[in-house]
């Protein structure tokens, strides 16, 4: 009989043991969190939209250009130009990532290169397409504009003045940044 009671227990444990690791199975599956955003689809050309370019993934800084000549700002869909300076970056600039997500909140993300004591993900500001996806507005007051958004790249560009010392301009600047998808 004592043999029969020890049998008895392991068929029972075996037995429990298979339930439960079917009940941890199965919540194991149904925690799985399930990516309900749509592609958000811009009807005019069935293209997804430029937002969803933007959060659709994180962005990696690939080139700083600058100008000063008229004729770039007149041709800033032909950058860069043989007048156009490449403005080096260093390796933290280089490895670093921004971050467009869907609330609107716009993130960098820490690379190889950079001072240990920066965080690892940084909270930059708000950003929102303006003017028909032509500027990206961030905080509420700096607007960029764009010159190009698809799946590929992401070139900004903006103007700023250099004055000098009374306040008066001595020229113009036009910077574009250009960003790649990272993988």
């Amino acid at each position: 009989m004592v043999k029969k009671k020890g049998i008895k227990k392991v068929k029972t444990m075996k037995y429990l043991k298979f339930i439960l690791s079917i009940c941890m199975g199965i919540l194991f599956i149904c925690s799985c969190k399930k990516d309900t955003s749509p592609i958000v689809v811009d009807n005019t050309n069935g293209q997804p939209s430029v937002h969803y370019i933007l959060i659709s993934t994180k962005w990696k800084q690939t080139h700083t250009y600058y100008d000063t000549s008229n004729y770039a700002k007149q041709h800033l869909n032909l950058w860069p130009l043989s007048s156009t300076e490449d403005i080096p970056m260093d390796s933290c600039e280089l490895t670093s990532k921004i971050w467009f997500n869907s609330d609107n909140n716009l993130y960098t993300i820490k690379g190889s290169g950079c001072p240990i004591s920066d965080p690892d993900t940084n909270f930059i500001g708000t950003w929102n397409l303006i003017s028909n996806d032509t500027k990206i507005i961030f905080n509420g007051t700096d607007t960029i504009d764009v010159l190009e958004i698809n799946n590929n790249n992401i070139k900004l560009w903006y103007k700023s003045y250099r004055l000098d010392s009374s306040g008066s301009v001595l020229y113009t600047e036009y910077n574009m940044w250009k960003y790649e998808p990272t993988q």
